[in-house]
């Protein structure tokens, strides 16, 4: 594990690198662009995903972030359809097999987190 906090922001601002990253339902995606360093910067991203750094301030500080994410989904009518289509077809699928399935198959990764 790393013995200090990384901030992926300062590390490649002071190369002039601009970075990001997304989630989807599949993955995280990290991007970086920038004019020079770029094994440098390849190896901060590796080190970074690689050995993550996890503290209780870096935790909750994140909750309020991906709170928000997670209601913007709900916002957007595509991504509501796409959950109710996700449920449907599982249920369907599973509802007509020999198999036991357990109900939190059909509930999406954050459910739980509002209960």
């Amino acid at each position: 594990t790393q013995k200090e906090d990384p901030q992926p922001e300062e590390f490649f601002a002071e190369s002039g690198t601009i970075c990001n990253a997304y989630t989807t339902f599949k993955n995280t995606t990290y991007l970086f662009s920038g004019p020079d360093n770029l094994i440098n910067n390849i190896n901060f991203l590796l080190d970074y995903v690689q050995e993550p750094y996890f503290t209780e301030e870096s935790v909750n500080n994140e909750k309020g972030i991906i709170t928000q994410e997670i209601h913007m989904c709900d916002d957007n009518p595509t991504d509501v359809l796409y959950e109710h289509i996700r449920k449907n077809t599982f249920y369907v699928f599973f509802e007509s097999s020999l198999f036991y399935v357990s109900d939190d198959l059909f509930d999406d990764v954050f459910s739980s987190y509002f209960v």
